[in-house]
């Protein structure tokens, strides 16, 4: 196969931002492979764990994916014991999200190997250039209107 090059993407920002997602999370996932988890299905089970009693549209809303999405995570994660969903205290229409003693175990138990993983730079980069890059990444992110998800 020839080297396929498209000029017009191959110096825009988003493009690039895709292809080092896409990268960053084929890292992830290949260290992490022991855990059978994405990167994103871990994101979302490490902010179960930080936001005990979240509901599932904040969920979405934070990780900019649809509800029906969320949906299918979280039948997943309560399908392997990782999540139970309880009426909330606070409004007993909606379901608050908790981790069970699984799912504590999991994302508790990988902390330091987490911490040690995001330690080490990103491939490409050395370590001033990662927190730079983390930094410029942030500014976008909260400069960035938010748009519809569903």
């Amino acid at each position: 196969m020839n080297t396929l090059s498209v000029a017009q993407l191959d110096e825009t920002l988003g493009f690039q931002v895709r292809l080092a997602q896409l990268k960053m999370f084929e890292h992830f996932n290949q260290h992490f492979s022991h855990i059978g988890m994405s990167v994103g299905e871990y994101s979302v089970l490490l902010a179960v764990g930080e936001n005990p009693g979240v509901r599932q549209g904040d969920l979405a809303k934070y990780f900019l994916i649809k509800r029906s999405n969320m949906s299918k995570v979280m039948r997943a994660m309560e399908q392997r014991g990782l999540v139970e969903r309880r009426e909330s205290e606070s409004d007993g229409r909606a379901l608050a999200i908790y981790l069970t003693t699984e799912g504590q175990d999991l994302v508790y138990g990988l902390i330091d190997e987490l911490s040690a993983y995001h330690q080490e730079p990103a491939p490409g980069l050395n370590a001033n250039e990662q927190i730079q890059l983390v930094a410029l990444l942030k500014k976008i992110s909260l400069a960035a209107k938010p748009g519809p998800v569903d």
